[in-house]
């Protein structure tokens, strides 16, 4: 077998003496590799060797020298020379390394210049070769200045599809086939999935010109373990009642990793047709709240102050009578007369408002009832036309000309088209959650509270007393009602 110090150079034979070969052998049978390249190494040192003479330079015994050797002559590192004769005894049959045994390429590569060498299994040089790489530089300078037209056509090759399916006419965005090369993937984030999400440096510069595409966006903070960035997503279907700072999601980039999103900022814009069908009642409805909110909360300040007053004073009187004892109690003051006439003009205000608000329900509801059957229902569709109506055509109008545009101008692109979403388009960039095949949702609540009819039958007769005493009111119902006298 052959150790890598099978290939060290050869040392000049004069020179050489057994002093050199530090090493010894041993007849252990675990060291029989280790036996091996002592002994190449003494044939390197000394030259050819009898058998003899390679056990007294290697210490080992003749019996050990004849198997090592033939095995290593079995692997062609070895060859017998001639024997030598005119010496006392048999005639010795010298050992030495065959130099086609094995081979060594050596390689020195400079910066103006490489050397290769091939050595033989003795260390000596069979082949040099020498190349002046300057020389042959400057000889071929023609053609390595075509290497970068050769590297740019072959990306031409490779990725000009992509580039003008990305940067020229928004193929990829447009016909949904694959992500184009802007968007950085998909949130999920109240019950719904935005494909439309770009990276963002700053938020709040980018809302300044983004907001210009009459798009929804929703800035968000995204987080993994050692990495952070800011994405905003278009959000083109559903509404927005729960969307808002604050709102956590999650958000998914190309690779597939996961990030934590949080909504930092929120560029508000209608979102479809249907949310705006009911933002007038949404409003309308969140306007009586809050005014019953702060008449309750007004109420309940004024109990507080009447009760907080009615103990202070009662604390004074108690102090007062302590007192009584030793002063003289003073006449009490007369009461003050009541204003007669100021209670009249509350009660008369108050009357003819709620006169005001039952003529205006009692005229609404006669002219109802006053339709034909098949005017009702136009009737009720047309109520809704003139209350929503605005909202609808206000928001048709910004969906239709909403536009990617600024969106990526504020990334540092250069549009110089209008990249219009329309309706459906947007509609197919969001995705609403919806039920897995074969899942029903539960519309009984075990654990609902128990509701009293009574408060839907008096509210229910209060109603239509109201009515039939504004339609008395009015003239009466012919045939029905009669009129007031």
């Amino acid at each position: 077998m052959l150790d890598t110090d099978a290939s060290l150079p050869a040392v000049d034979n004069a020179a050489a003496s057994p002093a050199l070969l530090r090493q010894r052998g041993s007849n252990h049978v675990g060291l029989r590799q280790f036996n091996e390249r002592v002994v190449l190494q003494a044939l390197r040192t000394h030259g050819s060797l009898a058998k003899a003479e390679m056990a007294r330079v290697t210490g080992l015994t003749a019996q050990t020298i004849g198997l090592i050797t033939a095995r290593l002559d079995e692997d062609q590192l070895l060859r017998r020379e001639a024997p030598v004769r005119g010496r006392v005894g048999q005639p010795s049959v010298p050992i030495g390394l065959n130099p086609d045994g094995a081979f060594a390429i050596g390689i020195k590569i400079g910066r103006r210049s490489a050397d290769w060498l091939l050595v033989d299994f003795t260390g000596h040089v069979r082949e040099r070769i020498v190349l002046d790489l300057v020389t042959q530089d400057e000889a071929a300078a023609e053609e390595a200045a075509l290497i970068g037209d050769v590297e740019r056509l072959v990306r031409y090759v490779r990725d000009l599809a992509k580039l003008a399916h990305n940067f020229v006419a928004f193929t990829d965005f447009y016909t949904r086939r694959d992500k184009a090369s802007f968007q950085a993937g998909t949130l999920y984030i109240d019950g719904r999935s935005s494909d439309l999400c770009v990276k963002v440096l700053d938020a709040g510069k980018h809302a300044t010109l983004a907001t210009l595409s009459g798009v929804y966006l929703a800035y968000c903070e995204c987080s993994r373990p050692g990495e952070k960035l800011t994405i905003a997503a278009a959000v083109t279907a559903g509404d927005a009642d729960q969307l808002m700072v604050g709102r956590n999601g999650v958000f998914y980039d190309r690779l597939g990793r996961d990030w934590d999103a949080t909504v930092v900022k929120i560029v508000d814009h209608p979102i479809s047709i249907r949310q705006a069908f009911w933002t007038p009642y949404k409003k309308v409805s969140r306007l009586i709240g809050e005014q019953v909110q702060k008449f309750a909360a007004s109420k309940a300040q004024a109990s507080t102050d009447f009760t907080s007053q009615a103990v202070a004073k009662a604390g004074e009187k108690v102090a007062a009578g302590a007192t009584a004892s030793a002063t003289p109690a003073a006449p009490p003051s007369p009461p003050a007369p009541v204003d007669a006439a100021k209670f009249a003009g509350i009660f008369a205000a108050v009357g003819l408002a709620i006169g005001a608000i039952g003529t205006a329900l009692a005229a609404v509801v006669t002219g109802f009832l006053g339709l034909s059957a098949w005017q009702m229902p136009l009737a009720l569709f047309g109520l809704m036309l003139l209350i929503s109506g605005p909202s609808m055509a206000m928001a048709f109008f910004k969906l239709r000309n909403r536009n990617l545009g600024p969106i990526l101008d504020a990334n540092g692109w250069a549009v110089n088209t209008r990249a219009r979403i329309n309706i459906p388009f947007g509609a197919a960039l969001t995705q609403l959650a919806k039920l897995p095949e074969g899942a029903e949702r539960a519309l009984t609540d075990p654990y609902a509270e128990k509701r009293s009819p009574w408060r839907a039958y008096v509210l229910m007769l209060a109603l239509v007393a109201g009515v039939v005493l504004g339609v008395h009111w009015m003239g009466g119902w012919p045939g029905i009602f009669p009129p007031a006298p």
